[in-house]
C-alpha cells in the first residue's frame, strides 16, 4: 500500500510519547527523563504499552525512544501499564485518550513529521555539517544508541577474552561449559546488533565453531 493510504497506518514511538504526555498532562521530554514524578512515570508506562501494541519497534528500540535505560525497563513498564489499565480507572481513561489521539494523528500528514529518528542518518548529517541544529529528540536517540554500543563493546571484549582462554585449554567438561557460555554471549551480541538495526548480521565464513 502506498501514498496517503499507507500514511494513515503509520504510528511512531515519538507520536505515542507526545500523545501520552498530553493525556497525562506532562511535558513529553519529561517522560523520557531519568528523574520523573508520578504522572511522568505513568505516562511512560502508557507509552511503552502503546508502542508495543501499535509499532514494529523492538522493546530495546522502544526503550531508547522513551528513555528506559536498562534492557528490562520496557518489559516492566508494559506489565505495570497492563495492571493499571485493569485496576486504575484514571489511568485507563487517560490511556484510552492517548490511544485515540494516536489513531487520529496516524490518519493525518502530521504523522509523517513525527516519524522516529534514524540515528545513523543524524550522525552522518552532523559529521557533514557540525554546526547543524540537533533537536532534543535526536540527541536522546543518539545518546541511547551510544550507550547500547558501549554495552555491546563490553560484551564483545568479554567474548574475545573467553575465546582466547578457550584456545589454550584441552577439551573437557570445563571447556565444554565455557563453550556454552561463549555461544550464549554470541547469541546476545547478535540479538543486540539486530536491535540496533544490523538485522542482516551473520557470522563471517571461516569463523571457528566453538
Amino acid at each position: 500500500m502506498t501514498g496517503r493510504a499507507a500514511l494513515q497506518r503509520f504510528v511512531s514511538v515519538r507520536m505515542i510519547v507526545y500523545a501520552a504526555a498530553e493525556a497525562f498532562d506532562v511535558v513529553a521530554l519529561n517522560v523520557q527523563a531519568a528523574c520523573r514524578g508520578l504522572r511522568e512515570t505513568r505516562a511512560r508506562y502508557a507509552a511503552c504499552l502503546l508502542a508495543e501494541q501499535f509499532t514494529q519497534q523492538s522493546r530495546p528500540q522502544i526503550g531508547h525512544l522513551v528513555g528506559c535505560r536498562d534492557r528490562g525497563g520496557v518489559r516492566r513498564a508494559i506489565i505495570k501499564a497492563s495492571q493499571l489499565w485493569e485496576t486504575d480507572e484514571d489511568f485507563r481513561v487517560r490511556f484510552e485518550g492517548a490511544k485515540n489521539a494516536v489513531l487520529s494523528v496516524a490518519k493525518t500528514e502530521l504523522a509523517e513529521r513525527l516519524r522516529d529518528v534514524d540515528t545513523t542518518k543524524i550522525a552522518e548529517a552532523v559529521c557533514e555539517r557540525p554546526n547543524r541544529n540537533v533537536s532534543s529528540w535526536e540527541l536522546i536517540a543518539l545518546a541511547s544508541r551510544v550507550l547500547s554500543l558501549e554495552e555491546l563493546a563490553g560484551d564483545a571484549f568479554q567474548l574475545l577474552a573467553d575465546v582466547d582462554r578457550l584456545a589454550d585449554l584441552p577439551r573437557d567438561a570445563a571447556t565444554d561449559e565455557l563453550r556454552g557460555e561463549i555461544r550464549s554471549r554470541i547469541a546476545a551480541i547478535t540479538e543486540t546488533l539486530a536491535e540496533l538495526g544490523y538485522r542482516d548480521a551473520q557470522p563471517q565464513q571461516g569463523v571457528p565453531n566453538v
